[in-house]
């Protein structure tokens, strides 16, 4: 018999156990794991201890006496993990005695229900949550499934976190009756794809897919339990691939410049930056997966704009540059002059990509490439 020092009964029972023989009272013990490790069933109620029983595969009977026992230990009986007597104001003496007989000789259930318990309950439950906090859910073990209605309302909390509104395009709350409405517009349009990522304890996020001019805009939230942790690269990685696996096109994004987490994993992900678009001119980094481009294989003629940076459809180059480091994107046909009339620098150099794979014959895609001034 095992109690805490502070049951108020406590005086009652110890007399109780002194005269019943073959019986050892026990009060606020610092060992109760190894009276549990070296028991054979228990009679206790469905607190936390629940828990520590499992995990010795100590196999019980328990006497719920709160409500809040009573949800998990329902289901664990149905589980076949504890036997569930009913709560405290449902069972008598006879209940017990009667359920204590059967399960003494039950050596089988008891048994099963050990095994099941210790399988369930490894006792590494404080490190999986220390991980969890600390480091976030397992990049390997991430899921990518389409949306469907009912994350409807998971959406909504995504999109109105107060971070994801800070690096939206309006920060303005979005009310439930319009997102109601985008959401199911978004299901139904063939030109957009919508996912969930999913951990193994749940949801974590959410990337989407939206085809604008031929080209497919990306946008993506984490929640924010799961920030910082270094997921964003990984979750945007396995959703690629999902889109990649029914559908082909160039990938674009643009991020607000003082987002620079979203910045690095569009990086990461080999993605070029670009000057933004003429309809978001400032504020905004611009990014492309890759840009095509039919090329020689040993020599290509780059033009370069060093003094106003301005860029059109067509421009081979545009050099852009962050502190010390200057990077060179090119792409489309060959353009000799600034549409500004500014002055414009020629560069003849080998072609020297950072990565470099075949999209159909001829075309050669490229990723971000270093430029270096012919002497």
């Amino acid at each position: 018999m095992v109690l805490g020092s502070a049951n108020p009964h406590r005086e009652e029972v110890r007399q109780l156990v002194e005269r019943r023989p073959h019986t050892t009272f026990h009060v606020q013990v610092d060992t109760v794991a190894k009276l549990m490790a070296s028991a054979d069933l228990a009679l206790c109620a469905g607190g936390s201890s629940t828990w520590e029983r499992l995990s010795l595969g100590l196999p019980s009977l328990v006497v719920t006496i709160a409500d809040n026992q009573v949800p998990f230990t329902r289901d664990l009986n149905n589980d076949r993990l504890l036997r569930w007597l009913g709560s405290s104001q449902d069972v008598d003496v006879v209940m017990i005695k009667s359920a204590l007989k059967v399960a003494l000789m039950d050596s089988e259930r008891n048994r099963q229900e050990s095994e099941a318990g210790m399988l369930m309950v490894d006792g590494n439950g404080a490190v999986r949550v220390t991980g969890l906090i600390t480091q976030g859910p397992s990049s390997t073990e991430l899921l990518v499934r389409r949306a469907t209605q009912s994350d409807c309302a998971l959406f909504w909390h995504w999109v109105n976190d107060q971070e994801v509104r800070a690096s939206a395009f309006s920060s303005d709350p979005i009310p439930w009756e319009t997102h109601q409405l985008w959401f199911r517009r978004r299901l139904e349009d063939p030109g957009s794809t919508l996912y969930v990522i999913e951990a193994p304890i749940g949801p974590i996020g959410q990337v989407r897919f939206e085809k604008v001019d031929g080209e497919y805009s990306i946008s993506y939230s984490l929640g924010r339990q799961f920030r910082g942790v270094g997921l964003g690269k990984a979750m945007l990685q396995k959703a690629i691939d999902v889109f990649h696996s029914s559908q082909s096109g160039i990938l674009t994004a643009e991020v607000k410049i003082e987002n620079l987490a979203s910045s690095k994993v569009f990086e990461r992900l080999g993605f070029s930056e670009l000057p933004p678009p003429p309809t978001r001119t400032e504020g905004f980094f611009n990014y492309n997966s890759v840009r095509q481009k039919r090329m020689d294989e040993s020599m290509a003629e780059w033009v370069i704009c060093n003094i106003c940076g301005c860029w059109t459809q067509g421009v081979v180059g545009e050099c852009s540059s962050r502190g010390s480091r200057r990077r060179s994107l090119f792409y489309s046909e060959l353009q000799q002059a600034c549409p500004t009339g500014c002055s414009v620098e020629k560069y003849s150099q080998p072609c020297h990509p950072r990565q470099r794979f075949t999209e159909g014959k001829g075309v050669v895609s490229m990723d971000m490439v270093d430029c270096r001034r012919s002497q």
